[in-house]
C-alpha cells in the first residue's frame, strides 16, 4: 500500500484540520516534493503544525521524515497524474524526477565550501580535473565550463598522466578528483597527498560518504545517493553529480561577473561612477 492509499486508510483516525492536510497531500503530491513544511502550508493554507501533526499521527517523526517517503515513492512509481502512460504522463514523470533528484542536490550543498571550491578554481595559477571510467564524462563536463568562463584547465583518465599531474602541481594549484564510488584508482590516495604536500588544494566529489579518499582531500563534496528503483546507481551518480558540477559552474560564473563588477568601480572616474547596491542580490 502506498503512502496515499495509507493515509486514505487512516482518515478515521485523523482529526478535522488532519483530515484536511491529508486530503490536500493526496489531491496534490508535487507540493510536498524538495518543499518545507512552511512553503506546503502557504500553498495549501493550512497550518504548518497541523501538517506536522498529521504526518506524525502516521508514525512518521515529522514532516521531513514523511516528505522523504512520498520522494521516494514519487521517483519509483511515477506520480499520480492521471495518464501516466500517456506521452505527456511520461514526459510530466520525467521532469518530476529530475526536479526531485536538483532539489535534493541543492540541499546537500554546503554554500560555503561551494564558494570556496569556486573561488580557488578561480585564482588558482593551474587547474587538473581527473576522472576515470564513466566519471570521465563528468570531468569533461567541468573541464568544458571552465574553459568556457577562461579558466584554462587539463583533464584526463590516464592514470599515468595523473601520475605526471601530481608532481607539477604545486602552492595554489587546485585538483578535482570525481569518484562515483569512491574507490575507482586506489592510487588517487597517494596523488591526492603528494598535491597536498606541494601546497596544491584537492577537492574530492562523490556520492560514497564512506570513501577511503575522503581523508586525503583538502575537502571532499559527499552528495546524497537518490535511488528511485527504476535507474541504475550509476545513472544516478552520472546525473547527481552532472547537477553539482552544473551549481559549481554557476558559482564561479558568479564570482567572476562579481570581480568584474569590482574592477569597473574601481577603475570608474571620479572615484567609482558605477554605484552598486549595497546588497547584492543572487
Amino acid at each position: 500500500m502506498d503512502l496515499i492509499e495509507r493515509m486514505k486508510s487512516q482518515e478515521g483516525k485523523f482529526t478535522e484540520s488532519e483530515l484536511a492536510v491529508a486530503r490536500y497531500i493526496a489531491g496534490h503530491p508535487m507540493d510536498v516534493v524538495g518543499n518545507t513544511v512552511s512553503k506546503v502550508s502557504e500553498l495549501s493554507g493550512l497550518s504548518a503544525a497541523t501538517i506536522v501533526r498529521m504526518c506524525q499521527r502516521m508514525g512518521y517523526s515529522g514532516f521531513s521524515e514523511f516528505r522523504f517517503e512520498m520522494d521516494r515513492q514519487l521517483l519509483s512509481n511515477g506520480t499520480q497524474e492521471e495518464g501516466g502512460a500517456s506521452e505527456g504522463g511520461l514526459l510530466s514523470r520525467f521532469v518530476n524526477i529530475n526536479v526531485v533528484q536538483l532539489r535534493k542536490v541543492a540541499e546537500a550543498v554546503d554554500a560555503s565550501l561551494l564558494n570556496h571550491v569556486a573561488a580557488s578554481l578561480c585564482n588558482a595559477p593551474h587547474v587538473a580535473v581527473w576522472g576515470v571510467d564513466r566519471m570521465y564524462e563528468r570531468a569533461l563536463q567541468l573541464s568544458a565550463g571552465l574553459m568556457h568562463a577562461g579558466i584554462f584547465n587539463s583533464v584526463t583518465n590516464d592514470t599515468t598522466v595523473m601520475d605526471d599531474v601530481a608532481s607539477i602541481l604545486g602552492k595554489g594549484d587546485v585538483c578535482v578528483v570525481i569518484s562515483q564510488k569512491g574507490r575507482d584508482y586506489d592510487a588517487y590516495a597517494l596523488l591526492m597527498d603528494a598535491i597536498r604536500e606541494n601546497g596544491g588544494e584537492v577537492f574530492f566529489v562523490t556520492v560514497n560518504a564512506r570513501s577511503q579518499f575522503i581523508s586525503h582531500a583538502s575537502n571532499a563534496i559527499v552528495l546524497p545517493s537518490i535511488m528511485n528503483g527504476r535507474r541504475s546507481d550509476l545513472a544516478d551518480a552520472q546525473l547527481t553529480i552532472y547537477m553539482y558540477l552544473e551549481i559549481l559552474l554557476d558559482e564561479v560564473a558568479y564570482l567572476q561577473s562579481k570581480a568584474e563588477g569590482a574592477n569597473d568601480e574601481t577603475s570608474a572616474p571620479d572615484g567609482g561612477a558605477n554605484p552598486r547596491p549595497e546588497k547584492e542580490e543572487r
